[in-house]
């Protein structure tokens, strides 16, 4: 589940840096914005001077920077459930089964069908092995809420490689 929330993580930042050369658009049509616009013009002539498209050097490496940046934060955000997704398949059909605690239970925000997508911290407890502490997020049924509260007994499948946990109780939505 880390891998999921660096890319979303890493989204969000991209996102929100985006809006650097979003800005820096404005800059470059200074010119366009009076007597003050162009005192900024003269200040910078190599980067503010029309080129042969009639936009700035500053105004499309912005725009070119802020449509890239977009793109790629739409993708890591929308991806990393897809993404998360996949590991859970993953981890259902090729996971090593065993039993855990449910140490935190917390929403994240996300609802589903009016399902909410909870982040659960668990303590795994392999059949042979050491116990561990694991995160994992799941879609619970609104119905099964009280079956997943702290102290409560679930079943899960893992990764003895990475230690990747996932829920695997039917009760799960």
């Amino acid at each position: 589940m880390n891998c999921v929330q660096n890319f979303r993580r890493l989204g969000t930042l991209l996102f929100v840096l985006m809006w650097v050369p979003f800005s820096c658009i404005f800059v470059g049509m200074a010119s366009e914005f009076g007597r003050a616009g162009q005192w900024l013009a003269d200040k910078a002539p190599a980067l503010l001077a029309p080129g042969p498209s009639g936009a700035s050097t500053l105004t499309m490496v912005s725009f070119i920077f802020t449509f890239g940046m977009m793109f790629a934060a739409m993708a890591l955000i929308f991806g990393s459930p897809l993404l998360a997704w996949y590991q859970n398949r993953r981890l259902i059909s090729s996971g090593r089964q065993a039993t855990a605690r449910i140490l935190t239970a917390t929403q994240t925000g996300t609802y589903i069908n009016e399902n909410p997508v909870v982040h659960f911290t668990l303590e795994v407890e392999p059949p042979s092995g050491q116990p561990f502490d694991a995160e994992a997020e799941q879609l619970v049924n609104q119905m099964q809420i009280p079956r997943f509260q702290p102290g409560e007994l679930v079943q899960v499948r893992y990764d003895p490689d990475t230690l990747e946990v996932t829920i695997s109780d039917e009760l799960a939505a």
